[in-house]
């Protein structure tokens, strides 16, 4: 077995060092992405509800709550939502 030398015993390790850094960014990442894609679901799951008890939620609704992503926004429909006497008031005011 051949022997490895100090420097590329440093050097692997320097590697090895650099691909777990690596990983532990793409990590943050994915679960950063991951708690943004829960609170988005949390929020259209709250939505929906507050809706439901204003009425049958159109079609076309759905579907734009579905494919709604900014937190933002989905916050202020919340409030619209909330504050709203019916489903068409509450369309009214988000468009």
């Amino acid at each position: 077995m051949a022997k490895r030398t100090l420097q590329e015993l440093t050097k692997e390790s320097r590697e090895m060092e650099e691909r777990f850094m690596i990983l532990e960014e793409m990590l943050r990442d994915e679960r950063a992405a991951g708690r943004r894609e829960g609170l988005q679901e949390g929020q259209r799951a709250m939505l929906r509800s507050f809706l439901e008890d204003l009425g049958s939620i159109p079609p076309e609704l759905e579907k734009k709550l579905f494919e709604e992503s900014d937190a933002t926004v989905l916050k202020n429909w919340l409030k619209i939502a909330a504050t709203s006497k019916s489903i068409e008031e509450f369309i009214q005011k988000i468009q």
